[in-house]
């Protein structure tokens, strides 16, 4: 009979050990994946206040492509659109669509206030 409680409260205390185990690994893993929803946000480069290392985080712009950007946003004001950037030197409409096909949502234009 002794030996049964033994069992029975032992039973009933793994039960609440691996609930409590699962619980946490599913807090984890749901605070993982809001710091990568913010971490994602935070990758956002707006093309009218970014300075060279933010620029230079997007795919396919190095140093010189970073440098012409703010080069051109300084001589000629803030850029209204995306498609700005043809205006920049060593820009074409065909190096944009590729910015934007590898850096989704992370280009954005803000109007500067």
């Amino acid at each position: 009979m002794k030996i049964l409680r033994i069992a029975t409260i032992a039973a009933i205390t793994l039960g609440f050990m691996s609930f409590g185990i699962t619980n946490a690994v599913a807090k984890t893993s749901s605070s993982k994946q809001k710091t990568t929803a913010t971490a994602q946000q935070t990758n956002v480069v707006d093309l009218n206040t970014a300075d060279m290392q933010a620029l230079e985080n997007l795919k396919g712009i190095g140093s010189k492509k970073a440098q012409a950007i703010i080069d051109y946003r300084t001589k000629n004001g803030a850029f209204a659109s995306i498609d700005d950037l043809d205006n920049v030197k060593g820009f074409s409409s065909k190096l944009i669509a590729k910015l934007q096909k590898n850096n989704p949502g992370k280009i954005v234009v803000n109007p500067i206030k």
